[in-house]
Order: structure tokens, then sequence, then C-alpha cells
């Protein structure tokens, strides 16, 4: 198992994990949104702008993945208009102990609607504030979640990969993702604009084919180093002042 440095919030909401293994991106091959705009054709496309800043602050701490492969992997496909008759209203997603919601700026539930090809949409307007809202109802596992915002790392601007660094979320934790992080104090607010006014338009590693999708992927996770040192055993070194090397520690 590979130890990652971890960046924890000094709030009681949240908390991030500083990930640095894993090579596959979470929405390369996912459509956009803009595919399913085609049934109504009052819908329009919508991308996610770079909003004004807020506080959010955050420190360090250490954890490791217990698997390379996340446990789930989530995609939110938002755009304006009014969703179909046929679609079934939720107020969040519940496909693991981590639920997933999407509120206003002022922490009120925006409705998701689920289709029949089992895809979640999201309806907003242009330069509304949302926010991204996971609670972990575990009660043993602690989550990582590798969050994206059309395509980008909500935490380091860079395309959407699991070996990105991502939000840890002990048991009973809940987190509200508000914005691009700016530094360890601060987030540049979502906000819903034109397609040509998405932070991905600004983005070296932006790629627009991403626009009006946010996308979550979940890693189980322990925390601290020494829980590694727990799972080995060592035996002890027959020539404990001698240069000889020692055992190997077996996990």
């Amino acid at each position: 198992m590979n130890l990652f440095k971890t960046i924890a919030s000094l709030s009681l909401l949240s908390s991030i994990l500083i990930l640095t293994s894993g090579c596959t991106t979470i929405e390369r091959n996912y459509p956009t949104s803009l595919s399913i705009a085609n049934e109504q054709t009052e819908n329009r496309a919508l991308s996610t702008k770079w909003g004004e800043s807020l506080s959010s602050v955050t420190e360090s701490v250490e954890a490791y993945r217990l698997s390379q492969t996340p446990s789930q992997t989530t995609s939110i496909f938002y755009q304006s208009g009014v969703p179909s008759n046929s679609y079934s209203k939720i107020v969040r997603i519940s496909e693991s102990p981590v639920q997933i919601s999407i509120l206003t700026e002022y922490r009120k539930i925006m409705p998701l609607y689920h289709t029949q090809n089992n895809q979640y949409l999201l309806y907003g307007k242009q330069n509304e504030r949302y926010i991204i809202f996971l609670h972990n109802t575990s009660h043993k596992i602690i989550y990582e979640a590798v969050i994206t915002v059309d395509g980008l790392d909500v935490i380091s601007g860079t395309a959407g990969s699991y070996q990105n660094r991502g939000y840890l979320l002990r048991p009973g934790d809940t987190l509200f993702v508000e914005g691009f992080r700016k530094n360890q104090q601060q987030v540049a607010a979502f906000r819903f604009g034109a397609p040509d006014e998405g932070y991905v338009n600004y983005s070296a590693q932006g790629d627009k084919r991403n626009m009006g999708v946010i996308g979550v992927a979940l890693f189980e996770s322990e925390e601290g180093s020494q829980q590694m040192m727990k799972k080995c055993s060592y035996l002890p070194n027959p020539f404990p002042n001698s240069n000889y090397a020692p055992e190997p520690c077996i996990p």
C-alpha cells in the first residue's frame, strides 16, 4: 500500500486528502450533457465559471487508499431548461454510504433527476451558485473523494485523474465543496455560466468535451501512516548489531 500526504480541514464540516497515485481519468469517456440536451430543444448547455473568493481553511494529515480502484464513480450532467416528465426527481444520490447532493448558495437542496438510462441530471441557471455536498453515513469507513467539474479537478485545476488529491470523509462527516481551490484558505465559487464563460476554456488542461459534468470518484481509505505499520509483523534480527539485512516486514 502506498502512503499519501493529506490535507484535513480545520472546519468540522470538511477535509482534504492529497493523493499521488493512479492514472485513469474520471470523465474522459463520459458523454457530456450536450447529448442529453437533444431530448428537449428548450434546454441549453451550461458551464461552471470561476466565481468570487470564499473562505475554506484546510490543513495536512496523512492517509492512504485501501485500493487504487474507486468503490464508486458518479457523474451528474447539468444544463439549463426544464426536465422531462419521464424523469424521476430525487434529492440525493445514495449508491454507497456516501450520499451526494447539489445545494444552492443558501444550502437548499437542488433537485436531481434520474433518467431511464441511469443518468443523473441537474438543471441550473446562469450565474447561479452551487455547492457539491457529500455525507458519509458509514460508521466505520473513511472515504476519499476525488471530484471534478467540467473535467477539471476541483483542488488542483488540472485534468481529472484518479491520481489527484481529494477530500477526506471520516465516518459521519459532511463536506461542502463550494469552489475550485485557490489555496489552503480560499476557493473560487462554483457559478453556472454560458459555455464560453467556463473555467475549462481558460485552463491549459481543459477539454470542452467535458463541459457540463460533475464527477465524483470514491476510494476507501485509512488515516495515519502508523496504520500500515500495525499490519506488519517484524521478525527479530538475529544479529542486531551487525550490518546484515533485517528480515522484511510482511503485511
